[in-house]
């Protein structure tokens, strides 16, 4: 029988919530018309683009990794305004070492979607209108540190190790109907430092033959031996950079966009014809980012108000007193816009935050007992079901 490996999920899972939600949501700082971000003017100005080019590049990325496109057509690749922020993390030494929220939380996976920054920012330095193709995707993954990935050295001491995948969509880029995935791995240590794992690499050597029969034919030898992938070799090279600053620059900017993602207030989902993306823009903004929605009416015949969140507040009683409403949540959170199904919530409140999700992953062969595992379709199905979960105190 011939084995497949594939990736699958403990089952187990141990939830980190932020914090237990209480009956008042925080409340955002307020933003002036003079302190507006103007990225999140031109995000919405070009989010449709986002959307239609992140599912077609993801329906081909189904050739070329099928358990990831398993996982990210249900859960939702990020799609950032401002993922290239983090883009110099592979030019300090500092970033060599995890900061922050990741010290304590170590998520199991994520994917973002780049394939619309390579057409509006230089963020090597080099023409972005030549023939190279610059990955659509880049999504990371927990491993169990005594069972990484298959062809991964070993890493020394505790930690989490995380593999680095790019996705190449040629199509996307050129009009050319091939693609590929080049994959690294990473150790992190519990104190937050971050060790570039090495790739069993196959590297034939060339012989020719010198005896008289056969002379000058030449025929290749397996060799196996240690070292990086040779596609990041060659990339770290063209951005004159030394391999492993780049290797871990690269997980830096991921983790990092990661944890601002984690800081927003909300979290957007949408959905069209079962693939789903996700992003967020800070609660305030909902009514003028989604304006153009498709409009509901409540029973009375008025328009439903978007969802939004209503500060504290005194309120003066018919009967001569007062009383204070608490912040809270109002509004619709699940509407259309422009044919696609939007869901707005807010992690922790709505439903369980799965951002800090400890879950890992090992690489299994089919024919493998797998019982208390998860498969990478079941844990995307397992973590819709989560957030399309209400919580109880939600429940009003």
């Amino acid at each position: 029988m011939v084995e497949r490996i594939r990736r699958i999920y403990r089952m187990l899972f141990v939830l980190f919530l932020r914090e237990a939600p209480t009956e008042t949501p925080p409340t955002p700082k307020a933003t002036k018309e003079s302190e507006r971000d103007p990225d999140l003017y031109s995000f919405k100005a070009h989010i449709l683009d986002y959307l239609d080019d992140q599912f077609e590049v993801l329906k081909r990325m189904k050739k070329h990794d099928r358990e990831a496109y398993a996982l990210y057509k249900k859960v939702g690749a990020f799609i950032m305004a401002d993922m290239w922020e983090f883009e110099n993390a592979w030019d300090h030494e500092e970033y060599r070492h995890m900061r922050g929220w990741w010290k304590t939380h170590r998520p199991s996976f994520a994917a973002f979607y780049m394939g619309h920054h390579w057409r509006e920012i230089n963020i090597i330095g080099a023409d972005i209108r030549d023939d190279k193709i610059r990955p659509s995707f880049i999504y990371f993954s927990k491993y169990d540190r005594k069972h990484p990935p298959i062809g991964i050295q070993r890493p020394r001491g505790d930690g989490d190790v995380y593999t680095v995948s790019f996705y190449f969509d040629g199509a996307a880029e050129r009009g050319m109907p091939y693609g590929g995935v080049a994959q690294y791995a990473v150790h992190v240590t519990p104190e937050g430092d971050i060790q570039c794992l090495k790739s069993l690499l196959d590297e034939p050597v060339e012989v020719r033959v010198k005896k008289r029969r056969g002379r000058g034919r030449t025929f290749r030898v397996p060799n196996r031996k240690w070292g990086y992938p040779p596609f990041f070799e060659n990339y770290a090279e063209e951005v004159n950079t030394p391999i492993e600053n780049f290797l871990i620059g690269t997980f830096v900017m991921a983790v990092s966009a990661y944890s601002r993602q984690h800081e927003e207030m909300t979290k957007i989902r949408v959905t069209k014809g079962g693939l789903a993306a996700v992003f967020s823009i800070p609660v305030l903004r909902t009514p003028y980012f989604f304006k153009d929605r498709e409009y509901y009416k409540t029973p009375s015949g008025s328009r439903k108000p978007i969802f939004h969140i209503v500060r504290s507040h005194k309120r003066d009683l018919v009967s001569g007193g007062e009383t204070y409403v608490r912040t809270h949540f109002r509004g619709q959170r699940a509407f259309q816009w422009n044919g696609y199904d939007i869901r707005i919530t807010v992690p922790g409140w709505h439903h369980l935050d799965l951002a800090g999700m400890d879950a890992k992953a090992q690489d299994v062969a089919d024919d493998d007992d797998q019982t208390g595992y998860l498969d990478m379709e079941e844990v995307g199905d397992w973590y819709t079901s989560v957030e399309n979960s209400e919580l109880s105190w939600d429940k009003k």
